[in-house]
């Protein structure tokens, strides 16, 4: 959006983001009415970022040319993965419990699981996404870290 705002283009970024909260209203209600419940909330929202997103980048003068330079291609299919491997690892924690006896429809295992499955999701990711060498979490480090100085 500030490659737009800095081109004074405004109807772009405006233009997308209807698209998107049309598509989130949208995906909200379907995802709603199936298993994921909740969780689909997420995922709605979650895809209409990424149609915003890719909107933007299409309708990008120069297309998607000059975005190879800044390595979006490498640092998305690393995300990726490292979402992967922590959906893997969240799935088998959750398999853990269950093999324990424990029940997800249960405030105690539920407390229990998220207790346990945020710090070891989030850890995971970040671990996967250092050993797979993601560039741009290198770059978001050290922004962090200059924040937290």
């Amino acid at each position: 959006v500030p490659l737009y705002y800095a081109r004074l283009n405004l109807r772009e970024p405006l233009k997308a983001s209807i698209a998107a909260i049309l598509l989130n209203i949208a995906l909200n209600a379907l995802f709603m009415h199936t298993p994921l419940r909740q969780g689909g909330l997420a995922l709605a929202t979650s895809l209409s970022v990424l149609a915003n997103l890719l909107l933007l980048l299409l309708w990008l003068e120069g297309g998607f040319g000059e975005l190879r330079k800044w390595r979006l291609g490498a640092t998305a299919i690393r995300c990726l993965a490292a979402s992967a491997v922590m959906g893997l690892v969240i799935f088998c924690l959750r398999l853990a419990v269950e093999s324990l006896g424990g029940s997800l429809q249960e405030r105690l295992w539920q407390a229990a699981f998220i207790t346990l499955a945020v710090p070891l999701g989030a850890g995971t990711y970040f671990g996967a996404a250092m050993l797979l060498k993601t560039p741009d979490l290198w770059e978001a480090m050290k922004i962090a870290g200059r924040k937290w100085k």
